[in-house]
């Protein structure tokens, strides 16, 4: 007997079909092939099943196949169960509230607001607007130009179509009356110690205390107000004409016309308006 050969075998793993094995029987051992042995015992390749679905009308088709053949099971779908019972109402999502702003010019700033504190905030966005075209030129529109002659206030208009003011008579007034603005230079309401008489070519003084750096000044009595505005060819009005000092007006309408801008120093025009009213 050759143990040697038997115990020689490495693993299991190599044995082919075509190797010999010995069985014992009774005190003698008998050689066989591997695959006789197995035929034997009654062993034989295992096969590995196989499982397919496949979806049918109202159900599913199950097909096993393995080594006794293939079987085929039908599933059929179930019923429809009953709905279920209703579910409680969710919270309150709330909304947003559209809002368009233009708080710059040239832009708009579109956003949203949450009808709820707790939603979260959408930041607003900034859209730039396109430039429009220039507009055309405005019209002319003109200015009087004063004149004195003879104690008489005269008003020439720069064109045509403009209403014409009436003359004024200052010779008749006995002394050009004087006013007192002791208020601050940046306030843009003047006021003044007395009441103004509202008459069209009223002719008067007035001594700013500070002189004047408000855009648009007008003179305030307490019972009327009257714009200044500067007397001459363009009547272009700027916070640097109102310095200082003292300074001539003449009424017309709820306007105070000032004769001697930039200069606060009216000594002279009201000594020679002062000769005309003697």
């Amino acid at each position: 007997m050759d143990y040697q050969r038997i115990t020689d075998v490495p693993a299991v793993s190599d044995v082919a079909g075509s190797d010999s094995v010995y069985i014992r029987q009774g005190d003698t051992f008998r050689r066989i092939s591997v695959a006789d042995f197995l035929q034997a015992l009654g062993i034989t390749d295992g096969v590995s099943p196989t499982v397919t679905v496949a979806i049918i009308s109202g159900g599913h088709r199950i097909t096993i196949t393995d080594a006794d053949g293939t079987k085929t099971i039908v599933v059929m779908d179930g019923a429809t169960g009953a709905d279920g019972s209703d579910g409680n109402d969710g919270a309150d999502g709330g909304y947003y509230t559209p809002v368009v702003d233009q708080a710059i010019p040239g832009s708009i700033s579109f956003g949203f607001t949450p009808s709820k504190s707790n939603m979260p905030t959408i930041k607003p966005t900034t859209i730039p607007l396109p430039a429009g075209p220039q507009g055309a030129a405005g019209l002319d529109g003109g200015y009087y130009q004063p004149s004195v002659s003879d104690g008489i206030l005269s008003w020439t208009p720069s064109k045509a179509g403009m209403p014409e003011v009436p003359d004024a008579n200052i010779a008749s007034k006995p002394i050009l009356p004087q006013y007192a603005c002791a208020g601050a230079g940046s306030a843009a309401e003047k006021t003044i110690d007395a009441v103004i008489p509202k008459v069209d070519g009223y002719v008067f003084a007035v001594d700013f205390y500070s002189a004047n750096t408000a855009v648009a000044p007008f003179l305030s009595d307490g019972e009327n107000t009257f714009g200044i505005i500067r007397a001459g060819q363009t009547q272009q009005f700027v916070p640097g004409n109102l310095v200082a000092g003292t300074h001539i007006f003449v009424l017309r309408g709820n306007y105070a016309f000032l004769i001697n801008p930039n200069l606060g120093d009216a000594s002279a025009i009201a000594a020679a308006i002062d000769r005309g009213l003697e």
